[in-house]
């Protein structure tokens, strides 16, 4: 191969070429060298400005150039230290387009920054290029850092797990988004009141008045937000977590009735493997056929209904649930009022204890929870759903990586991957 391609591949102009001399050497073990060697353009001493100058010694310099991946590739550089007969001081020989002080080559930094943008892990990424962890982590860390994004018009707030430190007390991190254009806005460090208040008070105050919509499940440290931060913006309590109250209800009910059932019984072995049945919308259950032990193909809705006959209690709580799923999205304010108002009444007149407590919680939130009913200047059903799917790649994240340490990290590296991810 020419050298002149070598040096070009490393980075060194055509014009300074004839100053190198180039060996390659193929090893056996998927791994190269690339030598090179300065030619003798005896300097003068940088101390005195003397020209009697004499080589002292060699001594070699190796960078990481593996730009392929699972392929070692190395330069070997033959460094000259030179020496001053006059000042009888020692320098050494300058490099024009190389830096031997480094261990790895700029576009190999490039590479691996490139990779990291991709959901893998620090090890994965030094496996490839023949480097430590702590490499790759120092030079993730070099780059320069994400910042947060502007708040947008719609902001969803929630919570994911994370614990970093060993700091028990806030091991719950906020993360922000954006559901129109499903970006991460920011991570906060801690879902605490004081965390919250200390990073929303550090924003502009017409940023803050830009949101219109400020999306949330019901935590009473979120509404204190939206009050303080956002009084302007109308509040939202996500569907998706009403609808949890009345299947978190039936699970409660269904575990109470499994307490009081011969563990030996049919009964009890239906409430215990078929959970999921109760959850389901009974609509979808019709796709849906199963075969007894004596191979006849039946349908699943038989025997729930036969199960919800003899538990009353779970009968009303699922009656209840099915019909509360009926719900449309898009209503004028006085039809939402009119379906939530309903519900609330119901439930507070029924004898089941776990129905009393949902009445409670609709009365509670009733108006950011009629707001998720209705029209919206955006036309789309606002949600909290991208801000769940943001957890859950951050959660995917977590896994593949045996989990995180340092929060500061972090957070660059889910939003270094975020603000990549529609250009990958």
């Amino acid at each position: 191969m020419n050298p002149k391609y070598i040096l070009a591949l490393l980075g060194i102009p055509s014009e300074e070429s004839d100053d190198y001399v180039v060996d390659v050497v193929d090893n056996s073990n998927n791994s190269a060298e690339i030598i090179i060697e300065q030619k003798d353009r005896r300097p003068c001493c940088p101390h005195c400005g003397s020209n009697e100058v004499v080589i002292k010694d060699y001594y070699t310099s190796v960078i990481n150039n593996s730009i392929i991946k699972n392929y070692g590739l190395f330069i070997r550089i033959k460094n000259r230290r030179y020496y001053c007969k006059k000042c009888k001081k020692s320098f050494k020989q300058e490099f024009k387009s190389i830096d031997p002080r480094r261990r790895i080559t700029k576009l190999v930094e490039i590479n691996i920054l490139e990779d990291l943008k991709k959901m893998v892990t620090y090890s994965q990424v030094a496996k490839e290029y023949n480097l430590s962890v702590s490499s790759i982590v120092k030079i993730f860390d070099r780059k320069k850092p994400e910042i947060r994004l502007k708040l947008p018009e719609v902001l969803c707030i929630d919570e994911i797990y994370f614990l970093h430190n060993n700091d028990y007390e806030n091991k719950y991190v906020c993360v922000l988004s954006n559901p129109i254009t499903g970006d991460i806005v920011d991570i906060v460090y801690s879902r605490r009141q004081e965390f919250l208040y200390d990073y929303f008070g550090k924003i502009p105050t017409n940023e803050e008045q830009n949101v219109k919509y400020f999306i949330s499940d019901m935590n009473d440290t979120y509404q204190k937000i939206k009050n303080h931060f956002f009084y302007k913006a109308t509040f939202i309590i996500d569907t998706f977590h009403v609808v949890k109250l009345f299947t978190e209800a039936l699970q409660v009910i269904r575990k109470r009735y499994l307490k009081n059932e011969d563990k030996n019984s049919v009964q009890y072995a239906y409430l215990k493997r078929n959970w999921k049945i109760f959850l389901k919308r009974r609509s979808s259950l019709k796709n849906i056929k199963e075969i007894d032990t004596n191979g006849v193909v039946y349908d699943p809705t038989f025997k729930l209904d036969m199960c919800l006959k003899k538990y009353p209690d779970l009968r009303e709580a699922y009656l209840v649930k099915e019909d509360f799923l009926e719900f449309q999205k898009g209503l004028n304010y006085y039809q939402a009022c009119e379906f939530i108002n309903f519900f609330i009444a119901r439930l507070s007149t029924s004898n089941v204890k776990e129905l009393n407590r949902i009445s409670d919680t609709l009365s509670n939130w009733k108006d950011p929870i009629i707001a998720s009913f209705c029209k919206n200047s955006f036309g789309l059903n606002l949600s909290n759903a991208i801000a769940e799917e943001n957890n859950n790649r951050i959660r995917t994240l977590f896994k593949i990586s045996y989990g995180f340490g340092d929060f500061r990290r972090t957070k660059d590296r889910i939003l270094y991957i975020d603000r990549n991810r529609k250009t990958r």
